[in-house]
């Protein structure tokens, strides 16, 4: 292991993003996030319904207010899941 390969004593991967793609430019953009450990946080499934804690209200209402803040800002459709592993299937 090199120590390039580190970053504050943990490993690094390598950057997803597009070579040469300015991220600035106008397109659409799909955004996941997922929380330490995937603990479901943001809310739980109940009866085929995503029922939001008081933390997943509070993603949601930042989230909505993001083209309040960036004038050039577009949101298009959006899903809070429990976590990112969760299968609508089961």
């Amino acid at each position: 292991m090199r120590n390039a390969d580190l970053y504050k004593g943990k490993y690094r991967i390598e950057s997803t993003r597009l070579k040469g793609w300015g991220y600035s430019s106008t397109g659409y953009y799909f955004v996941t996030i997922c929380t330490k450990d995937r603990e479901s946080v943001f809310g739980n499934v109940a009866d085929g319904k995503m029922v939001l804690t008081g933390i997943g209200n509070i993603a949601r209402r930042y989230w909505l207010e993001i083209p309040e803040h960036f004038q050039n800002v577009e949101l298009d459709e959006f899903i809070i899941m429990p976590n990112h592993t969760w299968d609508c299937n089961n």
